[in-house]
């Protein structure tokens, strides 16, 4: 996600960026719905701005949530178009990662028979098993290949198929580069969900400002009240209430 193609107002980034991990708001709200309900808002408040006005809620304050609003709906349309990307490499890397997994099977299946009556080829087999992870299969298949490749006689009596060496050999290659980029795009995964929910905390600042402000103004007209609650949970709350089981 490129933050700079954004056009995210200058003032507007920098108060986005300096809210500490600390004070950064996960959504526990549909972003899509969250977003809906701050249009809402808009709305709902300038119908009552002079009423809001009494406790200092003005014209600005309606202006900067809209700003907030747009910004927040073109980070996350980043954001999930970004993570429909990795999705993708997500893929690749588990398939290439089983792939790697089944032939390294294969290898130490026949290596370890072909291997069996030669005490330096055994322990030299052995050593490579024990850092059999994920992070490092790409080398041990390449030094696999190698291994078998010096003594093709002996996979030679135990019908093995010659071409798992290449195979294997190919898929260390691709595991290496797939490894690189799958792990540096899991950290850059984290620090884009960060700026997404940075910017959803920079949106709901704003939001529960003006909300707080109508909950008070308009504590005893339950007609306005209902404007500034969260349209959200009100729905939960009454889809709980009708699905509730009658006292018996």
């Amino acid at each position: 996600m490129n933050i700079a193609e954004l056009n995210i107002p200058e003032n507007s980034l920098k108060a986005i960026e300096s809210i500490s991990s600390k004070n950064t708001i996960e959504p526990t709200i549909p972003i899509d719905t969250y977003l809906q309900d701050a249009e809402n808002l808009v709305l709902w408040a300038k119908d009552d701005l002079n009423e809001l006005a009494k406790v200092g809620i003005n014209q600005k304050h309606i202006d900067e949530l809209v700003v907030r609003i747009d910004i927040c709906r073109r980070v996350q349309t980043c954001w999930i178009h970004y993570k429909e990307t990795q999705s993708e490499l997500d893929k690749s890397w588990k398939k290439e990662l089983q792939a790697g997994k089944d032939i390294y099977r294969d290898l130490v299946h026949y290596f370890t028979y072909a291997f069996r009556n030669d005490e330096e080829l055994s322990k030299n087999l052995k050593r490579m098993k024990k850092i059999n992870k994920h992070v490092n299969l790409f080398q041990t298949l390449a030094n696999l290949s190698k291994l078998g490749d010096s003594h093709k006689d002996l996979l030679e009596k135990v019908s093995f198929d010659m071409q798992l060496l290449e195979k294997a050999s190919e898929l260390s290659d691709s595991l290496g580069l797939l490894a690189a980029t799958y792990h540096i795009n899991h950290l850059d995964i984290k620090e884009n969900k960060r700026f997404r929910d940075k910017t959803y905390t920079y949106l709901k600042l704003c939001i529960d400002e003006i909300r707080n402000a109508g909950k008070f103004v308009f504590r005893d007209n339950k007609k306005r009240l209902r404007g500034y609650m969260i349209a959200y949970y009100l729905k939960k709350n009454a889809e709980h209430r009708t699905n509730k089981p009658a006292l018996s």
